[in-house]
């Protein structure tokens, strides 16, 4: 019994001494208050939203840089038609792009769309008339058409501009090949040849221009 007393005594003391604090220290300013959620909360909601300079500007929906390099992945997984929309997006953002519109004709004549595929690489060649692979582009599309002299024209041109280039030579013989003319397709996949050694499709046109000499000299 004078236990239980005695710690109902102590309990109480303990008690006085914690409202004694707390008066003190309202009395002096200092005392302790609870942080203000609803103002926190408030704070955090006027806080500024990430502005888009902020992101990485070389996958921004408004860099058509970044469109063309999406289509190019597509493109090289098979997938020409969604290829062919981020390109058209990428000329959307900036219809002066001359590398946009040759990939576009590149999505094009994988869909088989050659006549569209031809406009794509003309008007990139308007642009930048000295865009190499655009010129090689519109040379092969033109083969495909059966538009074989201005093919050729194309070709010769881009032998003109670099006498180095292998796959121009090469490109020149299929034309040459499909012209009849022979002798001078194989003198052209020959210095595809001794331009790239080993060059595997100049060396499968090479035999079949070596079968058909053959054949023409055995029929005379």
């Amino acid at each position: 019994m004078y236990a239980t007393l005695f710690l109902m005594r102590l309990c109480l003391c303990l008690a006085a001494e914690d409202q004694l604090f707390l008066f003190l220290a309202s009395a002096s300013g200092s005392a302790i208050r609870p942080p203000d959620i609803e103002r926190l909360h408030k704070n955090e909601a006027a806080a500024p939203p990430a502005r888009p300079e902020n992101m990485n500007k070389d996958n921004r929906a408004d860099n058509p840089k970044a469109w063309i390099r999406r289509g190019i992945t597509l493109l090289r997984e098979g997938r020409a038609e969604e290829a062919l929309s981020s390109f058209r997006q990428a000329i959307l953002l900036k219809k002066t792009d001359p590398e946009a519109w040759n990939y576009k004709g590149e999505a094009l004549l994988k869909l088989m769309r050659k006549t569209e595929a031809l406009e794509a690489f003309n008007k990139a060649l308007e642009l930048r008339p000295l865009l190499t692979r655009a010129v090689h582009n519109k040379g092969a599309v033109l083969l495909n058409l059966g538009r074989l002299k201005e093919a050729l024209a194309v070709y010769e041109l881009l032998i003109r501009r670099n006498p180095s280039d292998a796959k121009a030579w090469k490109e020149k013989a299929e034309v040459l090949f499909r012209l009849g003319r022979y002798f001078e397709a194989l003198d052209a996949v020959m210095q595809a040849l001794d331009i790239r050694p080993g060059f595997p499709d100049a060396e499968k046109l090479k035999d079949k221009l070596e079968e058909k000499i053959k054949r023409l000299r055995f029929n005379l």
